[in-house]
């Protein structure tokens, strides 16, 4: 699978948080809680589940959850879940 995502699971890593912050509200308020490689497919190759904070378009910090796909070090999608946190 390697060959045709591109990149190794360890790099799909590196591309989701990569794109986390190039896409925050406020990138420097990003925090990486925890990344975990999910699985892999042919159609999405990497699959990352991130936990992250950062701050909110209001200011305060929450805590977030999304699933990274990344195909040849790039993330091609994000499925985010809600909010699971509104302030620590």
């Amino acid at each position: 699978m390697t060959t045709l995502c591109g990149v190794s699971p360890k790099k799909s890593t590196e591309a989701a948080i990569a794109y986390l912050k190039e896409t925050a509200n406020d990138p420097r308020s990003v925090e990486i809680v925890e990344c975990r490689l999910v699985g892999g497919s042919d159609e999405d190759c990497w699959e990352q589940s991130c936990r992250f904070r950062e701050r909110n378009r209001m200011g305060a910090m929450v805590i977030r959850r999304g699933s990274f796909f990344v195909t040849k070090g790039k993330v091609v999608r994000l499925q985010e879940t809600k909010d699971i946190g509104q302030r620590e």
